[in-house]
């Protein structure tokens, strides 16, 4: 796809330097906001999620922390999908 063909206003460079777009795009913005450490981003301090802190936490404690965390950094910096579940 070349610049010339993109239709919408939500659109990005995929990993491999394909263009990405429509739901492609929302996929690869979740996937950049939960590999994406809070506090890694020096414009961004507060984008993205701290799954990392998690590692060698008890599963018990970890998965309800975890999950807390996906949903919180999700709602907050991806207004395009709703959570449902």
């Amino acid at each position: 796809m070349e610049l010339k063909d993109i239709n919408t206003k939500h659109w990005q460079l995929g990993f491999n330097t394909d263009v990405v777009t429509d739901i492609d795009d929302i996929k690869q913005c979740i996937d950049t906001i939960l590999l994406t450490r809070k506090g890694s981003d020096p414009l961004r301090p507060h984008f993205g999620c701290s799954l990392m802190d998690y590692i060698d936490t008890p599963v018990n404690t970890a998965i309800p922390k975890m999950k807390k965390e996906i949903l919180e950094a999700l709602r907050e910096f991806e207004p395009r999908i709703t959570i449902t579940k």
